[in-house]
């Protein structure tokens, strides 16, 4: 795993890790729980990356769904019933050239791959990373749901 996929990796799951601190919730504790697959679109249009965290109405958080360049995510725990949702798709980290370096090296990876994510980036709304803020509730049921997720 390059540099660039571990700092986004990271960042998305340190974003979760925040929400979770935030509303106090410490996971699923006994509460019934369900798998979910679907895909995020933003205005119609697959999302690229991001996080997807469920919260049920006691506060109790899924596992984290990361979203993948084709728009699907996968939650192998969520807890059954009407869930917030929670989707936090920050931006594409960027790549520093060494100091002089006025151009990046050719033939190089981690550039290319840094500027495949940038082209690729979907850019959706800050509210829809607080559960509360988003407005979105999803119906999960017991055994495994398919849950598109589309932002507006």
């Amino acid at each position: 795993m390059n540099k660039q996929l571990r700092t986004r990796t990271l960042r998305g799951f340190l974003a979760a890790l925040f929400l979770l601190a935030v509303l106090g919730a410490t996971g699923c504790s006994g509460a019934k729980q369900a798998s979910v697959t679907g895909r995020v679109s933003y205005k119609g249009k697959p999302v690229t990356s991001g996080t997807v965290v469920l919260f049920d109405q006691n506060g109790h958080a899924s596992d984290l769904g990361n979203v993948q360049p084709d728009g699907t995510y996968t939650i192998a725990r969520a807890p059954v019933g009407t869930d917030k949702v929670s989707f936090d798709n920050p931006p594409p980290p960027k790549t520093a050239l060494p100091p002089g370096q006025k151009a990046p090296p050719a033939n190089d990876p981690e550039f290319a791959e840094a500027a495949k994510a940038k082209a690729n980036y979907v850019p959706t709304p800050p509210q829809y990373k607080d559960p509360v803020q988003s407005g979105l509730t999803v119906e999960v049921k017991s055994g495994k749901n398919t849950i598109d997720i589309d932002l507006k």
